[in-house]
């Protein structure tokens, strides 16, 4: 039973944690440790005072706490962020690694786009700036597929229906008077001072490996070889090898493929190759078509075309109409065209036309004129002059001018010795009818074997006449296909 006047004795209450304080309990947090001083402290006031106000201990006991949770949790705070700082280095780092090829290809990019517009602008000062691109050759074809009508509107200017020639960029204007560019003296800018600017660079010749072979096969009478590594050249995409390609197949004789590759080129577009469309279809039977592409290519400025449709207007019994075209050209500096119609003439026997030709055209810097000459001189007895004109004619180089010298000895001087030497340096020279003149000529003294060969030989690179002789030689009918 307890006494009514013996107090209560004092309860140690343990000191209390607010509720309200904040701490981190990361992983990095470490528990809460107070201060040893604030509890001996503390202690010693109890001591002093054990019964005091519990109001006052707790209080106290409290503020003390709460002010160690403090300066326990930024102890904490400050140990994480010295973690967290290596972390946030490393990752600063990573990234900057990560983005420096990044950053190297922009600023690659960036330089080379600043090089390009400086090129572009030295050139357009030069003026040699981009033009409208030209087609280098044209895409390979079927060579099996028919061939399309050809288009007989002539084109509006000398290039392949509008197409523009990727040579003409390289031509200069000039003068029409003397070929000098003339620039009148109030148009001459004062020169500045100074070192003269560097000149633009030469465009670079784009290397075809496989046309410079196929010309050089053409240069050793290999044409059918020389055809099959053009073909690759324009599969290739060369610049040049269309127009070797097509040399190719009239020179191998091939003129049916020709004629069907040709024929889809101009169909296209491409007139520059009319004319030698024309000879390919005239050599194949197909007059009407000839007819048809060599006035396309005369229409577009090939002078050329103009003697192969004389020619052709001849074979075809348009007499009136071959002189007109031949003299329309011989007019225009064709030494051929001249060459052609002095024949012409003196076949038809209009011995006088003919000499009044020869001589209006007579011009050695055109060596075909001389040899029309020299068959004028010939056909009028004047054999003295007619051989001093052959000779000439030979070291100019005319066209057919040993074949034509070899002519005159066998009729007029009946030389055979010298007729021969002729014959073969006209072989040698690749002119126009020679192998099939030297193999008739070595069948006739007896040398059958041997003539046959050049027959063969001229068959082969689509000499009619050598062909005709050969099937004659054999016994064969020249006109059964």
């Amino acid at each position: 039973m307890t006494d009514a006047t013996t107090e209560p004795a004092a309860r140690r209450v343990r000191p209390g944690v607010d509720p309200d304080a904040e701490f981190d309990l990361g992983p990095s947090e470490r528990q809460l440790d107070l201060d040893a001083a604030d509890l001996d402290r503390s202690a010693r006031d109890l001591e002093r005072d054990p019964v005091g106000d519990d109001r006052s201990v707790l209080d106290a006991a409290r503020d003390t706490a709460r002010e160690s949770a403090r300066e326990a949790a930024d102890t904490a705070r400050e140990a994480a962020d010295v973690d967290r700082a290596p972390a946030d280095l490393d990752r600063a780092s990573r990234d900057t690694e990560l983005r420096e090829p990044e950053l190297r290809e922009t600023e690659l990019r960036e330089t080379e786009l600043r090089e390009t517009e400086l090129r572009e602008t030295e050139l357009r000062e030069a003026g040699l700036g981009d033009t409208d691109p030209a087609p280098d050759a044209p895409a390979p074809i079927d060579e099996l597929a028919p061939v399309p009508p050809l288009d007989t509107t002539p084109a509006t200017g000398p290039t392949d229906a509008g197409l523009p020639d990727p040579a003409l960029g390289l031509v200069a204007a000039t003068d029409p008077v003397d070929g000098v560019d003339t620039v009148a003296p109030s148009e001459v800018a004062p020169v500045a001072s100074g070192p003269a600017p560097a000149a633009p660079p030469l465009p670079q010749r784009i290397a075809e490996p496989l046309t410079e072979r196929g010309r050089d096969l053409l240069r050793r009478d290999l044409a059918l070889d020389a055809v099959e590594v053009l073909r690759q050249a324009v599969a290739a995409g060369e610049p040049s090898s269309p127009d070797v390609l097509a040399d190719a197949y009239l020179d191998s004789g091939s003129f049916h493929a020709a004629a069907e590759w040709l024929g889809l080129l101009v169909a296209r577009g491409y007139v520059r190759f009319a004319g030698r469309l024309g000879v390919a279809l005239a050599e194949i039977g197909d007059r009407d078509g000839a007819e048809e592409a060599l006035r396309i290519a005369i229409a577009n400025g090939e002078s050329a075309a103009a003697n192969d449709l004389g020619i052709l207007l001849r074979d075809m019994g348009r007499d009136a109409e071959a002189v007109q075209v031949l003299v329309r050209a011989a007019e225009h500096g064709d030494g051929q065209a001249a060459d052609n119609l002095v024949s012409f003439l003196l076949d038809a026997d209009e011995l006088a036309p003919a000499v009044a030709a020869a001589e209006r055209y007579y011009d050695t810097g055109r060596p075909d004129t001389v040899v029309a000459l020299a068959d004028a001189r010939s056909a009028a007895r004047r054999d003295e002059e007619a051989e001093e004109f052959y000779r000439l004619a030979g070291r100019l180089g005319a066209l057919r001018a040993h074949v034509a010298y070899a002519s005159f000895l066998l009729a007029g001087r009946a030389d055979r010795v010298h007729a021969e030497q002729q014959l073969r340096e006209a072989v040698r020279h690749r002119e126009p009818g020679a192998a099939a003149a030297l193999g008739v000529f070595l069948i006739e003294d007896g040398r059958v074997a041997e003539g046959r060969d050049h027959l063969v030989a001229g068959a082969s690179s689509g000499d009619r006449a050598a062909g005709a002789a050969l099937a004659e030689l054999d016994g064969e009918d020249p006109d059964d296909d």
